[in-house]
């Protein structure tokens, strides 16, 4: 999942997985009754801009959706997803974040990894009572305008990029 615009570059993923974590129950599964949950796989591609990122998610949770990220937590570590079952926010907040500039081309290459937990308490829908972790791998590279001045501007919007996550963990509906 990506965490804001300041770190685009974690935000790269925010893509990064993040950022991820997942979504829908197997087909017949209720959310009620016993838990249903098993190992669930993770993979989400980002646009170069603010728009959330598009995540799919396969295993013993099957969904697709969106990745809405930064919007709670702290410091803006919690992304939303926001799938066709219902919702469930993940804290991409232990998501090591590596990068590299290269001034001479303005383009930035950022990957991360790290663990990305379930926010408790925030499942809807199909996702109530939903906990689990999963372990995220994510990553970005994009291509900054030049400013006035040559340097490169790291506050614009990329003019060409992409970035991408997966994940895998084991989660669980009550």
């Amino acid at each position: 999942m990506k965490r804001g615009r300041a770190s685009i570059a974690a935000a790269g993923l925010a893509a990064i997985g993040g950022l991820l974590a997942t979504g829908g129950l197997v087909a017949g599964a209720q959310a009620k009754g016993p838990s249903a949950g098993g190992l669930v796989h993770v993979y989400e591609y980002d646009p170069p801009t603010n728009v959330p990122g598009t995540i799919i998610l396969t295993g013993a949770i099957a969904d697709h959706g969106q990745d809405r990220a930064g919007v709670a937590g702290p410091h803006h570590t919690y992304n939303k997803l926001v799938l066709t079952k219902g919702s469930f926010e993940v804290n991409v907040g232990k998501i090591k974040i590596h990068q590299h500039l290269d001034k001479t081309s303005c383009t930035l290459v950022v990957h991360g990894s790290g663990p990305v937990p379930v926010v408790k308490g925030s499942g809807t829908g199909a996702y109530q009572g939903i906990t689990g972790t999963s372990r995220a791998k994510d990553g970005f590279i994009g291509v900054f305008p030049r400013k006035p001045n040559g340097s490169c501007n790291m506050n614009a919007s990329p003019v060409a990029g992409w970035g991408w996550a997966n994940a895998v963990g084991r989660f669980s509906v009550r």
